[in-house]
């Protein structure tokens, strides 16, 4: 491969793109390797730094998914934009901040089937929020595929998309009634109160 020209994007990528630069640089230097590639890749994706042997490591013990970037880091950057910009601009403009932030998150970390489903439906409850509707998990979650299927109908046979949408549908499914049963049976034991 060679390198034909450099600095040809637009202003907002060449910045995205030296953030994350910064992250990587800021990791490689509070951290040794290879925990400062693994930081690397949980915060903005960047896998490239990670050994070999640990990538195998993780995939062998089904630990794979601690590095992938997925829903938990697109709410909790979406939290963090909401916490900061809510007390200087008001609700309703860091709702619109926190939307425009989890669309520059995701263009910084890649459009990898979990980001696009996690940031569309992240992006879906801010925006019922400012309409002051309501949000139901599983129709973003059907939003969010038929959204992605109608870009890219080949996306329904990728592993990624696959294994996303199963885990997210199974965390909406069945998380409710487990934690009702969980606490039912602590209630029972009497450890809800010692554990809470």
């Amino acid at each position: 491969a060679q390198l034909v020209t450099r600095n040809q994007g637009g202003w907002l990528l060449t910045q995205l793109y030296r953030f994350k630069n910064h992250v990587i640089d800021v990791a490689t230097h509070i951290l040794p390797m290879p925990q400062s590639a693994l930081l690397a890749g949980m915060l903005v994706g960047d896998e490239s730094g990670i050994p070999d042997a640990l990538q195998e490591a993780f995939r062998v013990t089904g630990t794979s998914h601690i590095v992938v970037i997925s829903g938990w880091n697109v709410a909790l950057f979406a939290g963090v934009a909401l916490a900061l910009s809510g007390p200087l601009v008001g609700r309703r403009a860091s709702l619109w901040l926190a939307v425009a932030a989890i669309a520059g998150y995701t263009i910084l970390v890649g459009f990898d089937p979990p980001v696009v489903r996690a940031a569309l439906m992240g992006g879906l409850t801010l925006l019922a929020l400012l309409a002051g509707r309501q949000t139901l998990a599983l129709n973003s979650l059907a939003l969010a595929a038929w959204l992605m299927t109608l870009h890219r109908p080949y996306m329904l046979w990728e592993l990624g998309f696959q294994l996303s949408f199963a885990a997210t549908l199974g965390l909406i499914l069945f998380q409710p009634p487990l934690k009702r049963a969980t606490y039912a049976l602590l209630g029972k034991l009497g450890l809800l109160g010692r554990l809470w």
